[in-house]
């Protein structure tokens, strides 16, 4: 890994004019999101510094617009962001190298799309595995020849999409022992948790077993809730900090929030953006590989896996 690290040290700003390159230097950029329940913009959010900057608007390499529905993103170690745009006929997963981010007129101009991901409709919830693969949910997905509501995952060098499970008693889209939309896997446990509905129809995370997530398909889950309670306004993004195992939330549009690992609890607001638009979906950046792993890490190793893994909006009909 490169030494420098990069860090972004300016507040809320608009990425409106011209320029040939965005390449983040001297220091580390702590989170990425995206905004207003997928408005196709991308933003950096500082911890330390407690700002967020807009970096610019995607730009679909296949339809050729920059049209709205971007409301998932991702990162691997290699600091390669993910993104995927729902309510297509034919849902792409989509890449975009961090560190050569190529802004025009405010529009993002090098993303490039990996393949079809074989569903459309309302997909949701992109998160990077400690195998190297991109995990998402399917929150409404059309295409009959997979689940309707599941969770999924993608092989970014093969473009083959492995359907992994849903839950026992599956209700759908809003129904109960559902996926919803973002999840991440937590570093210190190796568990995946993602926001859903729960068996008493109560939207709180659940908890899946990272290990099982990883191998197999066609899994049948119970729905196990990650905390005791959770608060209503954070229904959409779900992001995991890998070196420490700090925990971030958001609801649609409304900011971005550490929360509390154990409880759940909201800790305070990070990038000075409540209220702001900000917070469809996180992803944790990803700097460096530990040189010691955490204990869930080892566990991974032992499978033989490797790598580093990270992630309610009102969803339109």
């Amino acid at each position: 890994m490169n030494a420098m690290l990069r860090k972004l040290g300016v507040a809320i700003a608009v990425a409106g004019s011209c320029a040939a390159s965005t390449a983040f230097a001297n220091g580390v950029v702590d989170l990425w999101a995206m905004s207003n329940s997928g408005d196709g913009n991308l933003w950096t959010i500082d911890v330390g510094a407690n700002t967020t900057t807009l970096i610019g608007a995607l730009k679909d390499p296949v339809l050729g617009d920059v049209g709205t529905g971007w409301s998932t993103v991702a990162e691997t170690p290699d600091k390669t962001l993910y993104f995927m745009r729902r309510f297509q006929s034919d849902v792409h997963i989509f890449s975009l190298d961090s560190t050569n981010i190529q802004v025009s007129a405010g529009i993002i101009t090098n993303v490039v799309s990996l393949g079809s991901t074989g569903l459309g409709g309302n997909l949701d919830g992109l998160t990077a595995g400690p195998d190297g693969k991109l995990y998402f949910t399917a929150y409404d997905n059309d295409h009959s020849a997979f689940a309707r509501n599941g969770l999924f995952r993608f092989d970014p060098g093969t473009a083959m999409t492995d359907f992994v499970g849903t839950f026992a008693g599956n209700g759908g889209p809003s129904g109960v022992n559902s996926f919803y939309t973002d999840l991440a896997f937590d570093p210190l446990t190796g568990d995946l948790i993602g926001t859903g509905t729960n068996g008493s129809g109560a939207f709180i995370p659940y908890r899946l077993s990272g290990a099982s997530v990883l191998t197999g398909n066609n899994h049948v889950y119970s729905y196990v809730d990650a905390f005791a309670s959770w608060n209503a306004a954070l229904f959409d993004g779900l992001a995991y900090n890998r070196l420490t195992g700090d925990l971030y939330a958001s609801g649609d549009s409304g900011g971005v929030y550490q929360i509390d690992r154990t409880t759940g609890a909201i800790i305070q607001n990070v990038g000075n953006n409540a209220g702001s638009g900000v917070g469809t979906d996180l992803a944790v950046q990803a700097d460096t590989i530990p040189t010691v792993p955490e204990p869930a890490t080892l566990v991974l190793l032992g499978l033989g896996l490797v790598g580093i893994g990270f992630g309610r909006r009102q969803k339109k009909r």
